[in-house]
């Protein structure tokens, strides 16, 4: 399948070219495609099971990939007993030590049999567990007087109060982000059900959220972070460097949205020169308050929060929802997208910002390739129904494919194959970096949504598309050989550049279930996989 290396990495260069501006002299620059095609000679030494995996059929391992994971998830996370998550899930399915059931787990494993049931994946078992799962949530991690939800309860239901709480959970223990999961979760069971009960359960969430967690449109909008991070802004991020400058510049602030009409606009922000220049002040104000206050802005957050409130508004096309959804994805279209990058941390204000761990021009590939397909999914339903002109959601569309192209050109391992985890701006891609399973699986979903949107523009591109399902069968092949389970289904966690799986590290590779790690990444994939080819699989 790819004996032509040379001849798809010189179309990744065209698609860079086609797809983001900001390319053009770089992708028309004679040495650049040569350099780009003599990095892309076949490596020499490839280990044996990338080789083996380079002929695997596409359609036969996406089929069994949808199968097995499902299976493994259904068989081995549900506890019977309370109809929760099995809180640890050691390689071959059987239960770990962990006794403690995360938030951010639940939802997002009913969430996960949620999807598989809607589209048909093992739907009776798939539907029966989301059942489950969603019951544990609603009656054993939602506080009945608050209508907000615990971090933590035991295996059984009981809420967790000790205070050795880790760092992460710390950071989600007032559910900015766990929160949101929940939100998806419960959207995602309206979508199913299709029940007036199930949708005022998923609204009634969002309403709590949006209580206490929602700024307002003057003080820039969005989900406040602040009180949901304790322990991460101890670490005092650093702002107002000279590194933030040199990768900051094309930001601008108050410049409107091209998600809103005219008539929305003028509704959600002043216009004319003193106005404009009074909601500068007030925004600015604001930012040197919350810098002052010591927390920042997360694209993860952000992102999580496109995601919850893209399925709310399928589930029940409540105008407060569309219009908080419009407005995230404004905040990502003006604000969070600096020169076609996501970096890893935001001040405020959405300036990029490091930390004392973390420099401020560090990018993570998984949620530079994660974000433009979720966010192309949302905005064409709201441009479907009506919610934004079809032309101003075409704009933010090719503004996040520009993301995934530079993404990609930095990301891709032309050696080994595979997507690394992060890397250095402006040149510095992540060599010799670990290859996580979900960024991996984010890469393929973003892979096919780029394939498809080829295909579909004015003249069908097909030597694009082309470059693209390629460079998802590559993807497949170095998952198939390195990360994926073949004897107890499933991915495992890590691997190394060359392929092998890696024990050490936070998330070990052989615990296949735990609070960050569950069918989320993994289902979503083949689910995506088996719409853009919906004929391969069958029940």
């Amino acid at each position: 399948m790819f004996k032509h290396r040379c001849l798809h990495i010189i179309l990744l260069n065209a698609f860079i070219l086609h797809s983001a501006g900001s390319y053009v002299a770089q992708a028309s620059n004679t040495s650049h495609i040569s350099a780009a095609a003599a990095a892309a000679a076949p490596a020499r030494g490839r280990p044996p099971a990338l080789a083996a995996a380079a002929g695997r059929d596409l359609h036969q391992t996406v089929c069994q990939w949808q199968q097995d994971i499902s299976k493994f998830w259904t068989q081995h996370g549900i506890n019977a007993a309370t109809g929760g998550p099995v809180p640890q899930l050691l390689r071959d399915g059987s239960a770990g030590p962990a006794s403690e059931v995360g938030l951010v787990q639940t939802a997002r494993q009913c969430y996960s049999f949620y999807n598989f049931a809607l589209h048909g994946v093992q739907q009776q078992c798939t539907s029966a567990a989301a059942q489950g799962l969603c019951g544990f949530m609603l009656q054993h991690m939602r506080d009945p007087k608050s209508g907000m939800f615990v971090w933590q309860v035991s295996r059984g239901g009981a809420t967790v109060t000790n205070s050795s709480i880790s760092i992460m959970g710390q950071w989600f223990a007032h559910e900015s982000h766990a929160s949101r999961q929940a939100v998806n979760a419960l959207a995602a069971r309206a979508l199913y059900l299709n029940t007036s009960a199930a949708r005022a359960d998923a609204l009634s969430v969002f309403s709590v959220v949006g209580a206490w967690a929602h700024i307002s449109s003057a003080q820039g909008g969005g989900y406040s972070e602040a009180a949901s991070r304790p322990a991460m802004d101890a670490f005092q991020i650093t702002t107002a460097s000279s590194s933030v400058a040199s990768y900051n510049t094309n930001y601008t602030a108050g410049n409107g949205s091209l998600l809103q009409s005219g008539s929305e606009r003028g509704a959600m922000m002043p216009t004319g020169k003193a106005a404009a220049a009074a909601a500068a002040a007030a925004a600015a104000a604001a930012a040197a308050a919350a810098t002052a206050a010591g927390f920042s802005r997360s694209p993860s957050s952000l992102m999580n929060g496109i995601i919850a409130l893209h399925t709310l508004h399928r589930a029940t096309h409540n105008k407060v929802v569309t219009a908080r959804l419009l407005e995230l994805l404004s905040i990502l279209y003006d604000k969070a997208v600096v020169e076609d990058n996501i970096y890893l941390n935001y001040d405020a204000s959405w300036r990029p910002v490091g930390n004392g761990q973390m420099p401020v021009n560090m990018v993570k590939y998984g949620q530079s390739l994660q974000l433009p397909w979720v966010v192309a999914d949302a905005l064409q339903d709201l441009a479907a129904a009506g919610a934004l002109p079809v032309t101003h959601a075409e704009q933010c569309i090719a503004k996040m494919e520009g993301v995934a192209a530079k993404a990609l050109q930095l990301g891709l391992d032309q050696q080994y194959g595979g997507v690394f985890e992060h890397g250095l701006l402006p040149h510095q891609p992540g060599k010799g970096s670990n290859k996580m399973w979900f960024v991996q699986c984010e890469a393929i979903n973003a892979l096919q949504w780029l394939a498809t949107r080829a295909g579909r523009s004015s003249g069908s591109n097909s030597s694009l598309q082309s470059s693209y399902e390629q460079l998802l069968q590559r993807t497949v092949n170095f998952m198939a050989a390195a990360l994926y389970d073949w004897k107890f289904g499933e991915m495992f966690t890590r691997a190394t550049r060359g392929g092998l799986p890696v024990l050490n590290g936070l998330l070990q590779s052989f615990v296949k279930g735990e609070n960050w790690k569950g069918a989320y990444h993994s289902g979503r994939m083949v689910v995506n996989l088996q719409r853009w080819r919906n004929s391969w699989c069958t029940e």
